[in-house]
């Protein structure tokens, strides 16, 4: 399978994980999840690497021809960094919140990213979840 089906599967999993999970609005568990490879040098993340690159050099090229505004092009970089991930700020990739669900509940958060982590796991990338209370 090419990158972008793996990812789709993975995006694709994590949004069906957190489908029909209600947030408790009186719960004190606000948080965040995400998906983190330490070894961000697996042939998967290099090509994650490579095409969020693209990504970000079309948004930037576009920007500086003017043919899309300064709020396009953050919201293109937004979802590239979103969907391909990004560099983890003490080693390897990662992916901030899959699934993307508009809550707050730490449990709603880890259950996308775990689903996430699996389908990925499935292709041979080696990651792991991870999370915090805010």
């Amino acid at each position: 399978m090419d990158i972008e089906s793996i990812l789709t599967e993975a995006h694709a999993a994590a949004v069906a994980a957190q489908s029909g999970m209600v947030e408790d609005q009186h719960a004190l568990d606000c948080g965040f999840a995400w998906a983190h490879a330490e070894n961000g040098r697996q042939p998967f993340i290099n090509q994650c690497r490579k095409a969020l690159a693209a990504k970000l050099f079309c948004a930037e090229r576009d920007f500086a021809d003017g043919k899309i505004d300064r709020v396009e092009r953050d919201r293109t970089k937004n979802t590239a960094e979103r969907y391909y991930g990004t560099s983890h700020w003490r080693k390897g990739w990662e992916w901030w919140s899959p699934g993307g669900a508009p809550v707050q509940a730490i449990g709603i958060h880890q259950a996308g990213a775990n689903a996430f982590h699996l389908a990925l796991a499935r292709h041979g990338v080696t990651c792991e979840t991870g999370s915090r209370y805010d």
